[in-house]
């Protein structure tokens, strides 16, 4: 059982399969799906019962808002798009209900025994593959992962978990051959934590890191090179899409209809790209879920932080950390969805 649950949380990165249109993600996702459904199973089959999943009242009633709001969107607001997302991520709604369950069942399941192994083999194999496997058009390394900034944020979150500097050297190298900037940004907070915790409260160590992340969110609106690849250009579009809809958004798996009629109000040029995500994951919220998603969702990260905070869990808060960086300039993999998933049940467990 510990050894199925760690495959799934570390391999789920490795898996590629020749079918869908993306054999990178679209595989990834039905082996996700089929997995938590898998670990429901035998959640239930070992006697287990809702009344004694571990994660806080509190989690429980974030959660349920975004899953009954999700429900919501899905009734309200069906389009193709909704149940199953667009054919090149499949992050609808139904993956959304998945990973709900498995922050909530997922506490109950975790070792620690064999997280360290896992985690080094899946660095070492990683990096491995970055070298050997193909690049993106631009010369980035993308892995198994599929793309660059997901390859980036997988490095950030098996990094802390190999509890062994050593590790930092291929993560180095794997954040240069993606040539992911936010994972670089992600790498030093990670750092901040890491170091900072041993010399002052884990606390203010932690206030130090937020309040570097939210400094670098304005790196955007300083660089204007690329118009048609500029987060400014998206995040403004984001913002105009949930105000076109404050309260509760466009639905979940919704968000390219959100911006796409956000951009022709604003004249912009978003209207000219397929874009499908904010590139930032509570501008997401914004658009799906309005400001009742935002408020939720934020509540989740805010209590996953504080959760680890208490426990004193300086390895899976730079973990979070490192994760969560990435997705505030990108859309992500299902394999970084999993383990931030993952940690959110963790962090919030009782």
């Amino acid at each position: 059982m510990s050894s199925f649950y760690a495959l799934f949380l570390f391999g789920l990165a490795f898996v590629v399969l020749p079918f869908g249109t993306s054999w990178h993600e679209i595989p990834k996702v039905v082996v996700a799906l089929l997995s938590i459904a898998l670990l429901s199973i035998l959640f239930f089959w070992k006697g287990e019962s809702w009344k004694k999943i571990s994660v806080t009242f509190q989690t429980k009633i974030a959660l349920g808002g975004l899953g009954i709001l999700s429900i919501f969107g899905f009734l309200t607001e069906h389009t193709d798009t909704t149940f199953l997302g667009n054919a090149f991520r499949m992050q609808g709604v139904f993956l959304l209900w998945a990973l709900l369950l498995w922050s909530i069942i997922s506490p109950i399941l975790t070792t620690h025994k064999k997280r360290r192994l896992f985690a080094c083999i899946a660095i070492l194999g990683t990096l491995l593959i970055a070298l050997t496997g193909r690049l993106d058009g631009a010369g980035r390394a993308v892995g198994a992962v599929g793309e660059a900034n997901s390859l980036g944020a997988y490095t950030l979150f098996v990094l802390p978990l190999t509890q062994t500097p050593f590790a930092l050297v291929p993560a180095i190298a794997l954040i240069f051959l993606s040539g992911s900037r936010s994972a670089l940004i992600g790498l030093v907070a990670q750092g901040i934590i890491l170091i900072g915790s041993k010399r002052f409260r884990l606390g203010w160590t932690v206030a130090v890191a937020s309040l570097f992340l939210t400094v670098t969110l304005l790196l955007p609106f300083v660089d204007t090179k690329q118009e048609f690849d500029s987060r400014a250009t998206i995040w403004q579009t984001a913002l105009q899409a949930g105000m076109e809809k404050p309260i509760v958004g466009w639905g979940v798996g919704n968000t390219e209809v959100g911006l796409q009629h956000a951009a022709q109000t604003l004249h912009n040029s978003v209207r000219f790209q397929y874009v499908d995500s904010s590139h930032n994951v509570f501008l997401d919220w914004w658009v799906q879920g309005g400001i009742i998603g935002l408020t939720f969702f934020s509540s989740v990260v805010g209590m996953t932080v504080i959760g680890l905070v208490r426990k004193k869990d300086i390895v899976l808060l730079a973990s979070f950390f490192g994760i969560l960086t990435v997705m505030l300039f990108n859309p992500v993999s299902v394999s970084i969805l999993v383990p931030f998933w993952w940690i959110v049940g963790v962090g919030n467990k009782k």
